[in-house]
This record gives C-alpha cells, structure tokens and sequence, in this order.
C-alpha cells in the first residue's frame, strides 16, 4: 500500500493533514501521479494529483 501526507498537496494551506493511501498511476524522474483512495481533510477519494515522487511511501 502507498501513502502520502496529504499536505505534500496543498503546501501552502499550512493545515494539519493526515495520512492517505494512494494508487500510484505513474512515476517519473522526480514526480509521481497517484489517485487518493481515502478521504482526508484536504484530498478527497478519486482526485488524481501530482506530487514529488520521494513524498511516496510504502506502508
């Protein structure tokens, strides 16, 4: 299972975010597409984001 913190979305909200799973949908050199599978307090299950790739962790 993958996981981001969803603050690596929305930096600049500066809110406290959670952790979510994600599939990832891509990787590149430096930035990965996933789609949220969970709801958290900024990322809603189905949205698709890009976000650094090193922000994808295993769980």
């Amino acid at each position: 299972m993958h996981v981001i913190d969803e603050r690596t979305i929305r930096p600049d909200l500066g809110q406290d975010g959670t952790t979510v799973r994600v599939q990832v949908l891509t990787i590149a050199d430096t930035t990965s597409t996933v789609r949220i599978e969970d709801c958290g307090v900024i990322a809603r299950q189905g949205q698709v984001h890009t976000v650094p790739a090193d922000a994808v962790r295993t769980r």
